[in-house]
């Protein structure tokens, strides 16, 4: 019901730059996998998250490969995680990943407005190997943007 949003929202919070299992979400709001699914969906409509596809040269492959949840608004990441600037200070791993939801929130802005047609992915190969943004226009030219 209800109160499962808020949890999702929470759970979203903690895992905001991650790879995104919606049977773990599932799980964590005791829910299957489809209704978490519809859930994240509707937190997406109200921009509150964004799902990351991966990218890949096949765009077939792009279809089997789990995307990365992003926070739109980096303050409500904050506040929901209970940063605050001494722990942001203390904990350089957390500063880096709030960085990278400005970073994404930023992105997504400019590719809004922009003229041209820009696509926004992840990348991260079988070595573990990874790209924390792909940026891709629609003739294909790419650039990689590690935060």
């Amino acid at each position: 019901g209800r109160d499962q949003i808020p949890r999702l929202l929470e759970i979203c919070a903690r895992l905001s730059g991650q790879l995104t299992n919606l049977s773990e979400l599932g799980r964590a709001i005791g829910r299957d996998h489809k209704t978490a699914g519809q859930y994240l969906s509707v937190l997406e409509q109200i921009y509150l998250v964004r799902a990351v596809q991966p990218w890949a040269r096949n765009e077939l492959s792009r279809l089997v490969k789990t995307p990365k949840l992003h926070f739109v608004d980096s303050g409500l990441l904050a506040a929901l995680r209970g940063y605050s600037i001494a722990r942001l200070r203390a904990d350089r791993g957390l500063l880096g990943s709030l960085l990278e939801s400005v970073v994404f929130s930023e992105l997504l802005k400019a590719a809004a407005w922009s003229k041209e047609q820009v696509s926004i992915f992840h990348y991260r190969d079988k070595d573990q190997l990874e790209v924390d943004f792909v940026l891709e226009n629609s003739a294909g030219q790419i650039i990689g943007i590690e935060v």
